[in-house]
């Protein structure tokens, strides 16, 4: 199967199935077991095989990294330039960790910046932060998306998420695909 595998580390055992994500146990955000992140990654996985048919997929930025599990997801699949921003210092030294676990030293940038501080274009922004954040940087964010590029918002509590894709829509993005349960939301939006 081709499913992410969130293994937590150190660990003495390794799945011979999946795509395995290693992840240090017990630290600041948790081991990717939040409903969010799940969505993001199932969202990541069957977002990019399409994405990277309609073109070429050339710079992913995840917004707000944390662990790193996006941005490490996102290299297992087949990204190559990969910028993971993060305000927190700590969540960096983290992210970074996490990077070497899956030796991926080379394919994954890390910043210490506010994501609005950042320049560029990007074809993937990766955004799992949390609802009221996401609408005050949606300009910002949508600033950065290439034409034709694609977001995944995540960390939206339900029913607020309906707010926060509306705010997207407005600069004229389009919902391709949603995940959700009774608490949580998570959104695929493509620029068109």
């Amino acid at each position: 199967t081709n499913e992410f595998i969130i293994v937590p580390t150190p660990t003495f055992h390794i799945p011979d199935f999946g795509i395995p994500v290693f992840i240090q146990r017990g630290r600041a955000f948790g081991i990717g077991s939040h409903p969010c992140t799940i969505y993001c990654l199932l969202a990541l996985k069957e977002v990019l095989p399409v994405a990277l048919q309609g073109h070429r997929i050339e710079k992913v930025l995840d917004a707000g990294t944390g662990t790193g599990i996006l941005a490490i997801a996102a290299a297992k699949l087949g990204a190559r330039d990969i910028t993971g921003v993060e305000i927190s210092l700590e969540s960096i030294k983290e992210a970074q960790e996490n990077i070497s676990l899956n030796n991926l030293t080379g394919g994954i940038r890390l910043l210490h910046s506010s994501v609005t501080d950042i320049e560029g274009q990007f074809d993937i922004i990766l955004a799992n932060l949390y609802g009221p954040l996401l609408v005050q940087i949606a300009s910002s964010l949508v600033q950065h998306l290439s034409e034709r590029g694609w977001i995944i918002l995540g960390g939206m509590a339900v029913p607020h998420d309906d707010v926060v894709i509306a705010t997207f829509m407005q600069y004229g993005l389009k919902v391709y695909k949603r995940y959700r349960d009774d608490e949580w939301g998570v959104a695929v939006l493509q620029k068109i």
